[in-house]
């Protein structure tokens, strides 16, 4: 079986049925995508190994009793963030924090670098930096939608899955990122990144 070929549904269906092969690949293809949205959450490279090592450890281990997933990308970003707020919870172990309120704490510590924003563009590294630092303005919540929505290429579905929270509050925070930009005169910059990652994936693809 030429695992490379498939697509993510059905990579999905096979590592479900214990095909070990598609089980490495989706890990090939999605390990340095979820590292690095650990890691955004995180802030801590070896806490992010760690939830991500866990994440596919618990994943093998449960496979017989995992749904089946139209998006095994957001199923994916789900339980990695499930993963960060339990490494969250293990570090402060002593301390009694609703899950809810370590939720918070996560999305606080989210934030992007000058590098996430010259990902396939040859923009100045002054229009990198006007855009971080507009995006890094926003609300934690909107920081991380605006992510997975234009670095991660998710669907307003799969991130109301990611993120576990209603479609209409994803396109509410949503519509209030792009007002805050807009008032920067961030948004161009933002769609232009958007695009460029939108033309790679898709080469990505072909090749």
């Amino acid at each position: 079986m030429d695992v490379e070929s498939l697509s993510d549904t059905n990579l999905w269906k096979n590592f479900l049925l214990g095909n070990t092969m598609a089980f490495a690949q989706l890990y090939k293809k999605y390990q340095q995508e979820l590292f690095g949205y650990a890691f955004r959450i995180l802030r801590d490279r070896d806490e992010a190994k760690s939830a991500m090592h866990e994440l596919f450890a618990q994943l093998w281990q449960k496979r017989d009793s995992l749904p089946a997933v139209e998006s095994p990308k957001a199923y994916l970003f789900t339980a990695l963030r499930r993963s960060a707020i339990r490494s969250q919870q293990r570090n402060r172990i002593f301390v009694s924090t609703p899950v809810e309120q370590l939720a918070d704490n996560i999305q606080a510590g989210f934030e992007y670098s000058a590098e996430d924003l010259l990902i396939a563009s040859e923009q100045s590294s002054t229009l990198s930096y006007q855009l971080t630092q507009a995006i890094n303005r926003l609300p934690q919540r909107q920081r991380e939608i605006i992510y997975l929505r234009y670095y991660q290429q998710l669907s307003l579905p799969q991130i109301s899955q990611a993120l576990e929270i209603s479609y209409q509050t994803v396109a509410n925070h949503l519509q209030a990122a792009y007002k805050a930009l807009s008032k920067e005169k961030a948004i161009t910059m933002l769609l232009r990144v958007s695009t460029w990652l939108s033309i790679i994936t898709a080469a990505s693809v072909l090749m």
